[in-house]
């Protein structure tokens, strides 16, 4: 069944004072905000003696009345009220249920046009005088496809009229994903176990890298106090090479021990965050030059 509440009568404190003469319209203020606090038809009083109706407001100090004041004030507080609101339980006329809440019909309640009796869409649509059109938004259908979904995830709209939902899927260890729905929280995505990491704090990598070639910038105008080496075969001869199992993987590999370089080429040898890294490239300059002192002992001895 539709109902109607009224609304309780009240009346309102204004800001300042005002003065008004049985003889004019006109009410002046005083520290007053007519312009904020008031607006036509509402109805002034002074200690419960009305004077007068609000025609027009001129300014925040300034106002109209309908007619003559009915009470002479000067200097003295008011009060104002919407006269269209009603005291609760006071029957109401025809015009101010029309002019405030509802239409009547032959002093009916208009039930199919009360929002709460409407028993679907395409009714309030045609009660209301709305109509899907090119300048409104179809999605109803939208909206009738995203209830029926009844599966947990992130939701895509897969076609006209459709919404489906999705995970995040990745090739396992190359790519692992938490939450992968969205259920709890933030997706998160992180490098697995068959890539190389990239440590951003030191700049090492971990793991293994392959790739068909690595250049080094060679540029000599990037180069100043260019000398040959000497003596490269001696060097090489304090350096040991060894056969080793990397602790992490337990896999076994080949190479040098970067304390031991440390104390012979201290330049290829960098230390960050207490672990020690070896520029293997820079050794290769002393094998390059370790072979011609050996060519050129070679050749020595031949021409003996």
């Amino acid at each position: 069944m539709a109902s109607i509440t009224t609304r309780v009568d009240g009346t309102t404190a204004g800001t300042g004072t005002i003065t008004s003469s049985l003889s004019s319209t006109a009410v002046t203020g005083l520290g007053t905000f007519f312009t904020t606090e008031l607006v036509a038809g509402y109805v002034l009083k002074n200690n419960g003696n009305t004077i007068g109706t609000v025609a027009s407001i001129t300014s925040d100090t300034a106002l109209v009345l309908v007619a003559n004041a009915t009470t002479a004030v000067s200097g003295t507080s008011f009060t104002f009220a919407n006269p269209g609101v009603t005291i609760a339980g006071v029957a109401l006329t025809n015009s101010q249920v029309d002019a405030n809440f509802m239409s009547l019909n032959n002093n009916k309640l208009e039930r199919t046009k009360n929002l709460s009796d409407l028993p679907d869409a395409l009714t309030a649509r045609a009660n209301l005088g709305v109509a899907i059109g090119t300048n409104v938004q179809a999605y109803d259908l939208d909206l009738v496809s995203l209830s029926a979904l009844s599966t947990t995830g992130i939701v895509v709209r897969s076609a006209s009229d459709t919404f489906t939902t999705r995970s995040l899927v990745a090739t396992a260890n190359d790519i692992d994903i938490t939450n992968a729905g969205g259920l709890a929280g933030n997706i998160t995505l992180s490098v697995g176990s068959n890539i190389a990491k990239l440590d951003r704090s030191s700049n090492v990598f971990s793991g293994d890298i392959t790739a068909a070639n690595f250049n080094s910038t060679s540029d000599i105008q990037f180069k100043g106090n260019v000398t040959s080496l000497n003596n490269s075969l001696d060097v090489l001869n304090q350096i040991d090479g060894v056969s080793f199992t990397w602790k992490s993987t337990g896999k076994k590999s080949y190479g040098v021990i970067a304390q031991e370089i440390e104390k012979i080429l201290p330049e290829l040898v960098e230390t960050k965050d207490g672990v020690k890294s070896v520029n293997y490239l820079g050794i290769i300059a002393f094998l390059i030059n370790s072979v011609k002192e050996l060519d050129q002992r070679v050749k020595d001895l031949e021409n003996k």
